[in-house]
């Protein structure tokens, strides 16, 4: 069994939730990627989102953890709230370096079906974790 890292972004801006789609995915998750061996949780999150978006974010709180098992993988994911939340409301993702990594960006309601986005319990707390911001209380969330 492969154990991975991974870091997400959760950029919330006026009740919409920065979403994206990976070419090969029929579903949208949150922007971020696996670390590098010897990086950190927030430089990781950081370089992933330079990569993907050409910005640099300012890394907030450390809001979820969630785990996904299965026979083959147990991935491991740090979920930060990025503060800078208005610099990604209208980026151009052709500029970025990784831009090839992702074949669509939505800011729109991750509660819209159409996304499927996963984890789904983002969606399903979507409203409570949109008004909490970055005084949300750090909580581990598991899911398999």
């Amino acid at each position: 069994m492969q154990i991975v890292v991974t870091v997400r972004a959760l950029i919330i801006h006026k009740n919409k939730l920065l979403m994206c789609k990976h070419p090969q995915g029929q579903f949208y998750c949150l922007p971020g990627g696996k670390l590098e061996p010897g990086e950190t949780i927030e430089a990781g999150m950081e370089r992933e989102l330079i990569e993907e978006t050409g910005i640099k974010p300012i890394v907030g709180k450390l809001l979820f953890v969630n785990q996904f098992i299965n026979d083959h993988i147990h991935r491991v994911e740090f979920f930060f709230h990025i503060k800078n939340d208005a610099d990604y409301a209208n980026f151009d993702p052709a500029a970025a370096t990784h831009h090839f990594e992702i074949a669509d960006f939505a800011l729109a309601d991750p509660t819209d079906p159409k996304y499927g986005l996963k984890p789904d319990f983002i969606a399903k707390k979507f409203p409570e974790i949109a008004q909490l911001g970055e005084d949300y209380a750090m909580q581990t969330i598991h899911s398999a």
